[in-house]
Order: C-alpha cells, then sequence, then structure tokens
C-alpha cells in the first residue's frame, strides 16, 4: 500500500507523490476521468502528475486545517485517510476510493469556478466546503457511513437534546463526546440513533 506518512498527526510526504512510480499509477484513471468530466468542461486538461499531488495536498489541507487541535468550528469531518490508500503494484480504477475522490474534486471545481485548486490559509474555508462535498460524494458512492451515536435510557432528555445539537453541528463528530459523557454519567451506551 503507498502511503505519504510515517505517524498518525504527521505531516504528508508531498515528494511522495511527485516521484514517477507513483505518478504512474494515476494514468490508467487519467483518460476515463477526463471522459467522465468532458461534458461538464469541455478544455479541461490534467496530467496524471495533477491527480497524484493533487491526492497529496488534499491530504495535507486535512491535516492543516481540520486536525483534532486546528479545526474550525463550521470544519467537516476528514476523509478517511485509508479511502486515499492504494497499492503500488495495482493501477488505480474507477472504482477505486482515489477516482471517486478526484472525480468529485474535479466536479467542485468545475461548478464553482474554481480556475485551479489552491491549499493556501486564505482558501481555508472554501477548501472546507471542497471536502464536505467530497464526503458527501463518497458517502453516495457507499464508502464512508455517517456516524451513529447511542443514548442509554439514563442519559436525561435535556442532555440528549444537547449532545444531538453538537452531533449536527459537526456532523456526528460526537463519538468522542459521547464517550467522555459516557464517563461522566458512568452508564453504558446501548440505543443508537442515526444523526443526518
Amino acid at each position: 500500500m503507498a502511503v505519504a506518512r510515517k505517524a498518525k498527526d504527521a505531516n504528508v510526504q508531498l515528494q511522495f507523490y511527485e516521484q514517477s512510480n507513483i505518478i504512474t499509477c494515476f494514468e490508467t484513471i487519467k483518460e476515463p476521468l477526463l471522459s467522465e468530466l468532458h461534458h461538464q468542461q469541455p478544455d479541461l486538461t490534467f496530467k496524471a502528475r495533477d491527480l497524484s499531488i493533487l491526492i497529496g495536498y488534499l491530504q495535507q489541507f486535512q491535516q492543516d486545517f481540520l486536525g483534532l487541535n486546528n479545526r474550525a468550528n463550521n470544519a467537516p469531518l476528514r476523509i478517511p485517510a485509508k479511502l486515499f490508500k492504494f497499492d503500488q503494484e495495482r493501477p488505480l480504477t474507477i472504482d477505486s476510493p482515489v477516482y471517486h475522490i478526484l472525480r468529485a474534486a474535479y466536479t467542485y471545481r468545475i461548478v464553482h469556478n474554481w480556475r485551479k485548486f489552491d491549499f493556501g490559509p486564505s482558501k481555508k474555508n472554501k477548501n472546507a466546503d471542497l471536502i464536505r462535498s467530497i464526503r458527501d460524494e463518497l458517502y453516495q458512492a457507499s464508502l464512508i457511513n455517517l456516524p451513529t451515536i447511542g443514548f442509554d435510557d439514563s442519559v436525561p432528555s435535556s442532555a440528549r437534546k444537547t449532545i444531538t445539537s453538537l452531533a449536527k453541528k459537526i456532523h456526528c463528530m460526537l463519538l468522542f463526546f459521547l464517550l467522555l459523557f459516557k464517563v461522566l454519567i458512568r452508564s453504558p451506551v446501548i440505543y443508537v440513533v442515526k444523526l443526518k
């Protein structure tokens, strides 16, 4: 499996995505992706290198602006790191999560009339919307699931409302808060509620 970082919360090694053997992995999806996006923007062009580097930049953006310690209040959940992985020994296909991520990213860029991708700090909010859009595409393709939360009968109604409100704001990133809440009230989680 191709991996561009060694440990959780480590910086993404962008040079990894500039290696010729990594760029070669993207050759197999370049033409199908161009063909699929051609009806949205007939003059769209990119190289396999552009696709490879975009995957690196998306991961670096998530690391820089959607991490645990530097997360904005309205930030989307991160795209799971496992969806960015691919095997250098096998070519990428149109069914691979990487293909879906790239298609969603380029579709978003076209719809919003971006001339290019820009992951600088001044574009943080726009890129957070890009990540949210990619996550929606991955959800539609059944590559990710919406998080679920659980409540025990002993959780008071007022606490349920508060937690549910928080979950909706942060797109169900409630599992951490629920565990914290569970520790505070010392009760097991039994019932599961799905939020959207």
